[in-house]
C-alpha cells in the first residue's frame, strides 16, 4: 500500500515537472514572439523607428537592398502585395479543396 502511493507521488511529480518546464518554456516562446511582432521592421526600407533612430541601412544601402529583392522578385515592385484580405477572399480559400491536403500535410509538419 505505502509503495504504491510512493510510486504515483513519483510519477505526479514528474508529471508536474514536466508540465512547469512545457509552460516556462511556451512563455519564453510567446515572449519573443509577441516582442519580434513589435521589434521587427515592416520591410527593409522602413527600419527607422523611435528605439532604433538610426536604421539598420544607410540611403545607399536601402538602395542595394531595393534592387536586388526586385531583381529576384519582378512582382513584389507592384503594390498588390499591401493589400488586405477580405472575408469573401478568406471564404473562397478555405472552400478550395485542393488545397486542403496541402493543409493538413503542413499542419501535420508542424504539429511533430
Amino acid at each position: 500500500m505505502v509503495a504504491i502511493s510512493l510510486e504515483s507521488c513519483r510519477l505526479c511529480s514528474r508529471i508536474l515537472t514536466r508540465g512547469r518546464l512545457f509552460l516556462i518554456e511556451g512563455l519564453i516562446t510567446l515572449s519573443v514572439g509577441v516582442s519580434a511582432i513589435f521589434l521587427m521592421p515592416s520591410s527593409a526600407v522602413a527600419t527607422k523607428t523611435w528605439f532604433r533612430p538610426k536604421g539598420w541601412f544607410n540611403d545607399r544601402e536601402v538602395g542595394i537592398v531595393v534592387n536586388r529583392v526586385l531583381r529576384d522578385d519582378p512582382t513584389k515592385g507592384d503594390m498588390h502585395n499591401r493589400e488586405g484580405i477580405t472575408p469573401k477572399a478568406l471564404f473562397r480559400s478555405l472552400c478550395d479543396y485542393d488545397m486542403w491536403p496541402v493543409s493538413c500535410g503542413t499542419s501535420n509538419r508542424l504539429a511533430q
